[in-house]
């Protein structure tokens, strides 16, 4: 996450595993630059520990639009979902004469054990994110890019905090 304290950390950080293309104007130098800023300024210093999971999604669609939110269920149960007449669309980002896969989407997932417990007694804190890969209105608040962990985790294929047992369930409100 904070690669550029040294020399070292920024160079581990130039790995082919670590390497997607991204919208840079609009997305990479702007939301998702302020989006690690926002992890960095207000989530690390209130825990004493925190973890993050960053990585692409490949979400299909019959149409070019890709759904965000409520539409991360597998596409053919995104249809019966009622939910989805809220879901924010935008235009997907690849292309027919691309040889490279490049990625619908990005999602962060942050858990952090905060320094002080809140008033329910809890000590963790878990937030789960899906951008879009495009350019994103600065003005877009980033709760509006929140989804609930356990459809992250069903949309990545990835169990993320498999020995997490958080009392309210998996994708619980508990904000990062």
């Amino acid at each position: 996450m904070n690669n550029k304290n040294s020399g070292r950390a920024m160079s581990e950080s130039f790995v082919l595993s670590n390497v997607a293309p991204q919208v840079g104007s609009g997305f990479n130098r702007d939301y998702w630059a302020r989006f690690e800023r926002f992890v960095n300024d207000t989530v690390v210093p209130a825990c004493g520990d925190v973890y993050v999971v960053t990585g692409p999604l490949y979400l299909e669609s019959a149409d070019t639009n890709v759904r965000v939110g409520t539409s991360l269920l597998p596409f053919e149960e995104r249809s019966k979902s009622a939910a989805d007449a809220g879901a924010i669309t935008i235009v997907s980002t690849s292309t027919s004469t691309s040889t490279v896969k490049v990625p619908t989407h990005f999602y962060k997932v942050i858990l952090g054990q905060l320094k002080e417990r809140k008033s329910d007694g809890s000590d963790i804190v878990v937030g789960a994110f899906v951008l879009p890969n495009a350019q994103i209105n600065p003005k877009t608040p980033l709760s509006s890019f929140q989804v609930p962990l356990a459809q992250l985790e069903l949309a990545a294929g990835i169990d993320f905090f498999p020995k997490l047992n958080a009392p309210s369930g998996r994708g619980s409100s508990n904000k990062a």
